[in-house]
């Protein structure tokens, strides 16, 4: 994962948003802003790994 620094202002938060599936993991960080337009999520990080969690599936799709 890359390191984005930003200045620290007052009313923003960082929000994250978390899947995990059946083959692959994926984060995404953002910070969370209000504009005249409404709220608005600029993109700080990503991180996309494989974790082959289907991978020991039996046929019928049991773990």
């Amino acid at each position: 994962m890359s390191k984005t620094s930003t200045p620290d202002k007052p009313g923003l938060d960082l929000v994250a948003a978390v899947d995990l599936g059946s083959n692959s993991f994926r984060l995404l960080i953002c910070q969370a802003y209000i504009t005249p337009s409404g709220m608005q999520l600029r993109t700080i990080d990503t991180l996309r790994e494989p974790v082959r969690l289907a991978a020991g599936l039996t046929p019928g799709k049991v773990l």
